[in-house]
């Protein structure tokens, strides 16, 4: 596989995988240091990721830390929500605000790398990103 021949020149690699189960169920994706499930605020996304969290024990995919990120967040978390991520047995990493601005950017196809520093979505993602690889290393 192309991960394989590429894994040794680059000190971090970022897979995106498309939402679904398909790529760890066919161990395209079978070892790595850090998995982040990414879901909605919404009991349907929590209870999704958590299938994907069983599914990585269930065929002994080697995740050495695995996280989870909930998106398009409004006012915080409501309390049925927290609960559910724990009934889930997953381990919240963070959460990126619902953000217009990165709607907007989507909508006309700019780069969302190309958001400003100071943007809600960008500056918890790289919070996100601090904690999770500083908790890796």
């Amino acid at each position: 596989m192309y991960l394989g021949n590429l894994i040794d020149n680059y000190p971090y690699m970022v897979m995106d995988n498309e939402a679904g189960m398909e790529h760890i169920s066919r161990l395209t994706t079978n070892n790595v240091d850090i998995l982040i499930l990414v879901s909605d605020p919404s009991m349907r996304g929590i209870e999704a990721a958590g299938r994907i969290n069983r599914l990585v024990d269930d065929l002994k995919v080697r995740a050495v830390k695995r996280y989870l990120v909930i998106n398009q967040v409004r006012d915080g978390l409501p309390d049925g929500l927290q609960e559910a991520i724990e009934s889930q047995g997953l381990q919240l990493a963070g959460t990126i605000p619902k953000d217009d601005l990165l709607y907007d950017y989507d909508m006309r196809g700019n780069p969302t790398v190309t958001l400003p520093d100071d943007n809600p979505a960008v500056t918890a993602a790289f919070a996100i990103f601090d904690k999770t690889i500083e908790a890796d290393s």
